[in-house]
C-alpha cells in the first residue's frame, strides 16, 4: 500500500463518518427538547444547554479535552467548533453573527472514528429520555423547575423535531 491509498482510504471514511451523522437527522432533531427536559435532573450539563440554546451537540473525539467538533442538530451536518461557537456564543467570538457553518475539519472528523459512541444519536436519544424521567433533585422546587423549562420551551420555540 502506498501514501496516496492511504489518505484516499482516510477520506472515505471521513466522508463515511459524515453520511453517518447526516443519516441520523431526525434523530438528531429530537435532541434539543430532550436535553430541555433532562437538564438540571441529576446535574447541569453544557452540552445540555448548547443542545436547547443553540441547536449543537458536541462530539467527545477521545483525544483531547476540547471539544471540535459538533453536530449541527437541524440537519446532522458535522460543524467546525469555531463556526458552531459563532452562532451560540456571536459576543464572545471575533465572527459575525451571521457567518456560515463550516464543516468539521478532515483530521478533527477522522478521530471520531475512534469513538463512533459519540456519533450514536440513538443512543443519546435513549440516554436523555431516560434522564428526563428521573426524578427532580432533593434541593429544587418542583414547580420552579416546570415553570423554567415552560418558560424555555416557549422562549425558545422548541418544536419535538428542531429546525433551525
Amino acid at each position: 500500500m502506498n501514501p496516496l491509498e492511504i489518505i484516499a482510504n482516510a477520506e472515505k471514511v471521513v466522508e463515511d463518518i459524515h453520511n453517518y451523522s447526516r443519516s441520523q437527522k431526525e434523530l438528531w432533531q429530537k435532541i434539543p427538547l430532550l436535553a430541555l427536559e433532562a437538564d438540571g435532573r441529576t446535574s447541569s450539563n453544557g452540552n445540555y444547554y448548547r443542545a436547547y440554546h443553540s441547536g449543537f451537540w458536541g462530539l467527545d473525539n477521545g483525544s483531547d479535552q476540547c471539544r471540535s467538533v459538533y453536530v449541527d442538530l437541524a440537519t446532522g451536518e458535522l460543524v467546525d467548533a469555531y463556526s458552531a461557537f459563532s452562532h451560540f456564543f456571536p459576543g464572545d467570538v471575533a465572527v459575525p453573527k451571521k457567518s456560515v457553518l463550516k464543516p468539521a475539519r478532515e483530521e478533527e472528523v477522522l478521530k471520531l472514528a475512534f469513538n463512533l459512541e459519540e456519533l450514536d444519536a440513538k443512543n443519546i436519544v435513549a440516554s436523555l429520555e431516560e434522564e428526563a424521567k428521573e426524578r427532580y433533585s432533593s434541593y429544587y422546587n418542583l414547580k420552579e423547575q416546570k415553570g423554567w423549562r415552560d418558560e424555555l420551551r416557549t422562549k425558545l420555540h422548541l418544536p419535538e423535531f428542531y429546525v433551525r
